[in-house]
């Protein structure tokens, strides 16, 4: 104090000053934490947000993939109800206008030129007899 007056400084300024500087890098430090701290919690919700849509994203995809299975379900039903619809008409139309063969029993029809005919069996039949014969229910 002797030596230099203005600018003497007490133990208890000295110990103020190393307080208030030791106070002030521990406030520095914790909001330096406190940044880093946020960061890694903005990090993490981001990680969360992103996991989320993923997930979002592919139960979308799922459903997508399951409505589409069953659209080419369904069109594969009406797909063969169709046919069982041809097919009964086609089995209809054979059952009116063909009679069967008496030796195999396959369909024959006549649909113009002489009543002979030759089945695929090689039997032979006057068509006018197969007439007969089916329309008295005499073989069927």
């Amino acid at each position: 104090m002797l030596l230099d007056p203005d600018n003497f400084r007490s133990a208890i300024d000295i110990d103020d000053e190393v307080a208030a500087e030791t106070a002030r890098l521990r406030e520095e430090e914790d909001e330096r934490l406190a940044r880093e701290l946020d960061r890694e919690n903005r990090r993490a919700e981001e990680e969360r947000q992103r996991m989320k849509h993923e997930e979002e994203r592919r139960r979308a995809r799922a459903e997508q993939e399951r409505r589409k299975r069953e659209l080419e379900m369904e069109n594969m039903r009406e797909e063969v109800k169709k046919r069982q619809r041809e097919e009964s008409a086609s089995v209809a139309v054979v059952q009116r206008t063909t009679k069967p063969c008496p030796g195999c029993q396959w369909p024959i029809e006549k649909n113009r030129g002489c009543a002979h005919m030759t089945c695929k069996c090689f039997k032979s039949v006057l068509y006018v007899l197969l007439l007969l014969l089916f329309s008295s229910n005499v073989l069927g």
